[in-house]
């Protein structure tokens, strides 16, 4: 127990979870490797800093692609709840649409909204749609992706264009060259994997932060938790050398790998630029 309270970012398989089934911990990042997605449900955890109550009220909402889902999202934007986090669940086989769960926020600040997306299976189409929308008064509020396109969720408050100053950059590069992140091209908003391209979303206007990517490759088969695989120690080990250097992470992504029964894991790391 000691040594996993070391460590910010857990990665275990689906065995291990299920076996010990642990709660949510603020300040802990755990990730489930699995070929059955579906049997997980999507959690949201939060912190308290204080008693004090925070004004903030949240929304759960659930968008599949199915009739009038699209409607109670821009009904939330409406009541003033908007996006702030999002999580993305292709499906299998299907390029056009994914399982997402979108978590909203209000506070006493917030205005009523209205969103609209953007999609694109490359990253000019995608950048002149987003150029479009942003000249209209759009400001992104999200990203996610399937295996064929990108999609970039924008809004724009109901009494006028969004008052923010943004440069959005779409990058794109090979995915045979593996995960990249720019750290001089703005804060990063997305980075997909889509068809046989890496695709990244950036912001110019905020070049605060710089980028990480460490890879590592994981066994699908689980073992004894107290026991990690040489190949989990060594990622772990990685990560915690970029948290010496005042890294953190901020996404995982991972994929199958060509050796059978291993996957590999690219996390993406962010700090504060000196």
């Amino acid at each position: 127990m000691a040594l996993r309270q070391q460590y910010e970012l857990v990665v275990m398989g689906r065995k291990t979870f299920e076996a010990v089934q642990p709660k949510p911990e603020v300040g802990r990042l755990r990730v489930v490797l699995t070929s059955h997605p579906d049997d997980y449900a999507v959690v949201a955890v939060l912190t308290r800093t204080s008693a004090t109550p925070t004004g903030v009220a949240y929304r759960a909402l659930e968008s599949t692609g199915r009739r009038g889902e699209w409607a109670q999202v821009q009904q939330s934007a409406a009541d003033g709840f908007a996006v702030k986090h999002l999580v993305s669940r292709p499906q299998l086989d299907v390029s056009s649409t994914s399982d997402m769960v979108l978590l909203a926020e209000k506070t006493a600040a917030s205005r009523p909204l209205k969103y609209e997306t953007v999609l694109g299976g490359n990253g000019p189409a995608l950048q002149k749609d987003i150029d479009k929308s942003t000249a209209r008064g759009y400001c992104v509020q999200a990203t996610w992706a399937t295996p064929e396109r990108m999609t970039v969720l924008l809004a724009q408050p109901l009494d006028g264009p969004c008052q923010d100053k943004h440069e959005y950059e779409v990058e794109e590069g090979s995915a045979f060259m593996g995960f990249r992140v720019s750290s001089t091209d703005g804060v990063l908003l997305g980075l997909h994997r889509v068809k046989d391209a890496i695709m990244g979303l950036y912001d110019g206007k905020d070049d605060s932060f710089e980028y990480y990517v460490e890879e590592g490759r994981l066994p699908d088969a689980d073992s004894h938790p107290v026991r990690l695989p040489r190949e989990h120690r060594d990622l772990v080990d990685k990560l915690n050398a970029d948290g010496d250097r005042g890294y953190r992470p901020i996404d995982v992504s991972w994929r199958a790998d060509d050796a059978e029964g291993r996957r590999a894991v690219d996390v993406v790391l962010a700090r504060k630029r000196h």
